[in-house]
């Protein structure tokens, strides 16, 4: 809770030495209940990943929630007026979500003047007024957190593991209507989009899907699960079966049928782009030996990385995600909004022109890959040698040819020290 990671390590460490099992406090959970992107980042779950075991009974809760689940809950919490009950029946009555004392983006936290007025006033729920749209310092913990979690032993876990949210049951026949994880993170996209903040554009949710995918998602995309949008929206009578085997593409483009159409031009735009990613990974996906050649399609180096891991981190086949999601980890290194009459994204990632190019399934035109301001990267969307150098993913001079960056303000900036989970990690696995 006090995302302090020096203190959590050094918790840690008398937990081990006094042989405690941690598994009933569920601390891969709280981790992203309690993630801070403008401090920490994904530290804390970092330390405790390495300290924590890689069963199912560390990675799903009593709610039935997996790790994966909780962060997209987390995502909601901070980014949108969603109310606890939307994303789980058992969560009806909940007034507020675990956690809401602290915004992932440092906005406020338990300490802050303004939520002790708030506590004062004689409440506990943080005013919608209060939160912005998913931004870029929430997006690259979220993507962080999702990598650590693709890179731990618990991986096998992070896509074979039905997800416990929006779970309903079907009046008629009884059947547990259960989503798979990409098909829970298109649903939190689409309540991101339809009870979310003003300006909101769904580029996270973008970078979020990019991310699962390359880290071994793109092998569970075509995978099917019996969803009922009549229960999940209360609308259904009861009196027939509403549920359908849908892909995660297929409930992408129903919910666009009928539910999307409707939004804001912003926000309907990234909802069609997130939809053609979802069909590209689909069309791309099947053997893991059929890889994209990185001579092909413009992609200028191999990192070696996905052929360790026998090909689950690329995007199969396709041509054009590997340049998507290298241009978003760039855009995320480089760029913040620092003023209200700022644009959330930069000029160098262009949503609209995006689409086009997934649209006419031409090469991708944001001005990121086009200017040639990225170091080589490989199809995976992977920087050359980057991920042999930072825990915590790709580093900015990784992937930038040169410094473009509007990041350097000092007195708002806040620098990690690596060390801390590095000893943590030599003094465990030694």
């Amino acid at each position: 809770m006090g995302r302090n990671p020096s203190l959590v390590a050094n918790i840690l460490q008398k937990a081990i030495d006094a042989e405690l099992d941690l598994t009933a406090l569920y601390p891969l959970h709280l981790a992203v209940i309690y993630l801070d992107g403008s401090k920490s980042c994904c530290q804390v779950l970092h330390l405790i990943s390495m300290a924590v075991g890689n069963d199912r009974e560390t990675y799903i809760d009593e709610l039935g929630h997996t790790v994966l689940d909780n962060i997209m809950i987390t995502i909601l919490k901070n980014h949108s007026s969603i109310k606890p009950g939307i994303v789980d029946d058992a969560l009806r009555g909940e007034l507020h979500f675990p956690g809401e004392q602290a915004s992932i983006c440092g906005r406020w936290d338990a300490d802050s003047d303004c939520y002790r007025a708030l506590l004062a006033s004689g409440t506990s729920t943080i005013p919608f007024a209060w939160k912005h749209k998913f931004c870029h310092t929430s997006i690259q913990v979220v993507c962080h957190c999702i990598e650590l979690l693709a890179s731990h032993v618990i991986a096998r876990l992070l896509h074979s593991t039905p997800s416990g949210l929006f779970l309903k049951h079907c009046p008629c026949c009884g059947m547990k209507l259960q989503l798979l994880p990409l098909h829970a993170l298109v649903l939190t996209a689409f309540y991101l989009g339809n009870g979310g903040c003003e300006d909101e554009d769904l580029f996270g949710m973008i970078c979020c899907l990019l991310c699962l995918l390359r880290n071994g998602g793109h092998h569970h995309v075509s995978e099917a699960a019996e969803i009922s949008l009549s229960l999940l929206f209360d609308e259904d009578d009861g009196h027939t079966c509403t549920h359908n085997s849908l892909s995660p593409a297929e409930l992408a483009e129903t919910l666009w049928q009928t539910k999307v159409s409707y939004w804001s031009t912003t926000a309907a735009m990234g909802w069609q782009i997130l939809l053609h990613i979802i069909r590209e990974a689909e069309e791309g996906s099947g053997d893991r030996h059929g890889l994209l050649e990185p001579s092909s399609s413009g992609y200028l180096t191999d990192c070696g990385f996905h052929k360790y891991y026998d090909g689950d981190h690329l995007f199969g086949a396709n041509e054009r995600l590997g340049h998507i999601w290298a241009a978003a980890q760039t855009e995320l290194l480089t760029y913040r909004r620092r003023s209200e009459d700022e644009s959330w994204t930069s000029e160098n990632f262009d949503m609209e022109a995006l689409l086009q190019s997934l649209e006419t399934k031409t090469a991708v035109s944001i001005p990121l890959v086009q200017k040639s301001i990225m170091r080589s990267y490989c199809p995976c969307g992977l920087f050359k040698d980057g991920w042999m150098e930072c825990s915590y993913g790709v580093r900015r001079e990784d992937a930038a040819a040169y410094y473009f960056s509007n990041l350097d303000d000092w007195a708002r900036a806040s620098m990690l020290d690596d060390n801390v989970v590095a000893e943590f990690g030599r003094d465990f696995y030694a």
